[in-house]
């Protein structure tokens, strides 16, 4: 099954086209951004929900019904400034599904009633986040690198919980506007027929719609490295977020060579990287240890990041043969082994992905949002089985600096923290 990426003037359609698919996937995403501020922020966090909350003569139970009524789904995500709705279900049904985020998209209501019951459920949650260490030492690691106008930057759970309480109809209808007037990606895995369909809704949608130029405000900072710590006394662990910024973007030539030097790390899942091998396997200090590259969007700057948690009496022991790993492995390099065990894992996965439908289109999805073009995607997947360990090598000592690395930890740090912060002084700085 062979995608396809069609530019039309304000939208983009991939397409995985095969008549004998009985099923229909479809998803929409728009890049909103512009600039991030906390009154934006709090808007965001409540308009997903208040999108399917009433629209037209719909109620939010009518939505509901007429989803469920289908036996499909259709949902819809808004963070970081950027917009996702999928849609799934039998292909028969998929025309109701369409015709329902019309009314969604061009008709929302925005009922007072159900904006008060949005703002509590989202606060709630927002009381709960304060206990979420791995997602604080996360947002914390983000904050240090990224202004606040920029669209990774998060504002704290105190301040988010006021502006969210003082959201109005206006500020809703103001995103919405701003979605509406952006330019859509839309990929599709449906028959022949569907696909067609698809493609003169999206032009019925948008015609009405004139599209605005957005230039998103990106600001990586190169601040200085810091031990930054969270006491969470209820957490039985720390949870550590570790990295440092990468100033390149998804389409830099050193950004696969770099790839593959992290997942050779700590490759996702598994039991495959080094750091699961040793401070896990070897040394039983966590229970899980990966590395990733993240925050990257389109021609914006991102950062690499090591994922882990350790018992407080284990946190000192857990970072230094954290950044043992880490060390070795920037001067040293990958071993010509290694380049060739991760190109069979990580070809084996492009392969394995060709099995389901539904990981073609996310993928496919993936990279039709940020920019790339059919012929971009083949030579960016194939690029992997021409790397060679030089090229990972040079990617690992210049982005993948010991004395660059940022500590973000969440949980109870109080015993440890003038622990902790010592260390990281004989490493950073």
């Amino acid at each position: 099954m062979q995608p396809t990426i069609t530019p039309f003037g304000t939208f983009s359609l991939a397409e995985l086209s095969a008549d004998a698919l009985p099923t229909t996937t479809m998803y929409l995403s728009a890049d909103i951004h512009t600039e991030n501020s906390l009154r934006y922020q709090a808007t965001e966090l409540l308009l997903a929900d208040m999108l399917l909350s009433g629209a037209g003569s719909l109620s939010r139970a009518d939505i509901f019904g007429a989803i469920n009524d289908t036996g499909g789904s259709l949902s819809i995500t808004l963070s970081g400034g950027s917009l996702t709705v999928s849609i799934k279900g039998l292909t028969s049904v998929i025309p109701k599904l369409r015709s329902l985020l019309t009314t969604i998209l061009t008709s929302a209501t925005f009922n007072a009633t159900e904006l008060a019951r949005a703002k509590k459920t989202i606060i709630n949650q927002l009381y709960e986040a304060k206990e979420d260490s791995r997602s604080r030492a996360h947002s914390a690691l983000i904050n240090h690198y990224y202004d606040t106008a920029d669209r990774r930057y998060t504002y704290s759970i105190e301040d988010t919980i006021k502006a969210v309480s003082q959201v109005t109809k206006k500020d809703l209808e103001r995103v919405l506007n701003r979605i509406l007037s952006s330019y859509f990606t839309v990929s599709i895995a449906s028959d022949t027929k569907t696909i067609t369909d698809t493609k003169r809704w999206c032009d019925a949608l948008r015609k009405s719609h004139v599209i605005q130029s957005k230039t998103g405000v990106h600001t990586q900072r190169n601040q200085a490295p810091q031990s930054l710590l969270i006491n969470i006394p209820s957490r039985q662990n720390i949870d550590f977020s570790i990295g440092a910024p990468v100033p390149i973007s998804l389409h830099h030539p050193q950004y696969i060579p770099f790839m593959f030097g992290l997942a050779v790390l700590g490759k996702w899942g598994g039991f495959t990287g080094r750091l699961m091998s040793t401070v896990r396997e070897k040394e039983g200090l966590t229970y899980g240890i990966y590395a990733t590259l993240e925050q990257f969007n389109g021609p914006e700057f991102g950062m690499w990041r090591i994922m882990t948690f350790f018992a407080p009496d284990k946190a000192v022991q857990g970072l230094t043969s954290t950044f043992r790993e880490i060390t070795t492995i920037h001067t040293h390099g990958i071993t010509e082994e290694e380049l060739k065990r991760f190109k069979r894992i990580l070809m084996t996965g492009q392969v394995l992905e060709q099995d389901s439908i539904g990981a073609q289109l996310r993928s496919l999805h993936s990279y039709h949002k940020e920019g790339f073009t059919v012929a971009e995607i083949k030579e960016r997947k194939e690029r992997i089985s021409t790397l060679t360990r030089e090229e990972v090598n040079q990617a690992l000592r210049t982005y993948l600096i010991p004395s660059a690395i940022t500590v973000s930890g969440a949980g109870p740090v109080v015993p440890v923290q003038k622990a902790i912060q010592a260390f990281h002084k004989t490493m950073a700085y």
